[in-house]
């Protein structure tokens, strides 16, 4: 799989020192990035073969000890066992899971996609009390929305969404699960 869609996508969600795809876990490809928000390490590990070896390699790959519940795990991938995810739940590993197709492009630059932004907790806190409305009575976004997903939103928070045009429009989300 070209790894520029995965790259991409990672540096939409801002993360930064995006380093060099290098082999890991048998045929996965790994790139690492650091979340600047948290500090923490992403791992991005791509895989676009879909056989049953690869649902094999996906089950004995996250039982390897390395794979740490501080560091955030996005997989592209087919299929992933049920057995994996619940390995890595059960071990407290923060994980996605996209399809390969996901992120074949940047979604974000498609001219009718407006611009999204997560907003911080104070600036929540204004938009609460200067709509008198709190954030679970705000518009919904659901999680398993393309962007949401693309764009790695997680339930319970509030964005800003800017749509261009002859009438910019504000208007806030918040994103829910289901």
């Amino acid at each position: 799989m070209d790894l520029e869609g995965p790259r991409t996508m990672l540096r939409t969600r801002g993360y930064t020192d995006l380093a060099q795809a290098t082999p890991a876990f048998g045929r996965f490809q790994c790139i690492a990035a650091v979340d600047p928000a948290t500090g923490g390490r992403v791992r991005c590990l791509v895989s676009d073969r879909a056989d049953s070896f690869n649902k094999i390699q996906t089950t004995e790959m996250v039982q390897d000890p390395s794979f740490s519940p501080q560091d955030h795990y996005i997989f592209l991938i087919k299929n992933m066992t049920n057995q994996a995810g619940a390995i890595l739940k059960d071990r407290g590993v923060r994980f996605e899971v996209l399809q390969p197709e996901e992120v074949l492009y940047n979604k974000m630059e498609y001219r009718w996609v407006p611009r999204y932004r997560r907003l911080t907790d104070a600036e929540v806190r204004e938009l609460e009390s200067a709509c008198h409305t709190p954030r679970d009575k705000f518009p919904v976004l659901l999680a398993s929305d393309p962007i949401s997903r693309y764009m790695g939103f997680q339930a319970g928070q509030v964005l800003e969404i800017c749509r261009k045009g002859p009438y910019p429009k504000r208007t806030y989300r918040t994103v829910r699960s289901t």
